[in-house]
C-alpha cells in the first residue's frame, strides 16, 4: 500500500514540476521486493515514467536517468511475474 501512494505522490509532483521530489517519492519502491510488486504498482510507475516524458522534463539529466531506473524496474519485476509459478495453479 506504502508504496502504491508512493508512485501517486511521484506522480503528482511531476504533475506540479517538482522532479527532485519526484524522485524522492519513489524511493520506497525501489526497496520493495520483486515478489510483492503487484500489477497495479507496475501501472502507476508506468504512469510515472509516460509523466518523465513532458516537455518540461524529458531531456533533463534526473529525467533521464529516472526513466531509466522506472524501465529497469518495470521489465525485472514483470520477468520475475512471469517466471514465477503461482502456487494453485491448475495443472494440464
Amino acid at each position: 500500500m506504502r508504496a502504491t501512494a508512493s508512485a501517486d505522490l511521484a506522480a503528482a509532483l511531476l504533475k506540479r514540476g517538482d522532479l527532485d521530489a519526484a524522485e524522492a517519492a519513489l524511493t520506497p519502491i525501489w526497496e520493495l521486493p520483486v515478489d510483492r510488486r503487484s500489477s497495479g504498482l507496475l501501472d502507476r510507475v508506468t504512469a510515472v515514467r509516460t509523466a518523465l516524458t513532458a516537455p518540461s522534463m524529458r531531456t533533463t539529466p534526473v529525467a533521464l536517468a529516472l526513466g531509466e531506473r522506472i524501465e529497469d524496474y518495470s521489465r525485472r519485476s514483470t520477468h520475475a511475474h512471469l517466471t514465477t509459478r503461482r502456487t494453485g495453479a491448475i495443472e494440464p
